[in-house]
């Protein structure tokens, strides 16, 4: 034979440590990051682009 015990709490909502603002700003700060990852990762490329185009350049037109 079982027993069967039911539990009845009333719902609790749960207490917001942090803000809306908090949230936004973490979101922007997120972004940012992303942003500034991005740009460096692709300056590094086109660094490397022009490098190849500039000793491409050298083998195709030498100076001497």
């Amino acid at each position: 034979m079982r027993h069967v015990r039911t539990i009845s709490r009333k719902p609790q909502i749960a207490q917001q440590s942090t803000s809306d603002l908090t949230f936004l700003l973490s979101i922007l700060e997120l972004v940012g990051t992303l942003f500034g990852t991005f740009v460096t990762s692709f300056l590094g490329v086109f660094d490397g682009v022009l490098g190849a185009l500039d000793t491409y350049n050298d083998i195709k037109n030498p100076t001497t």
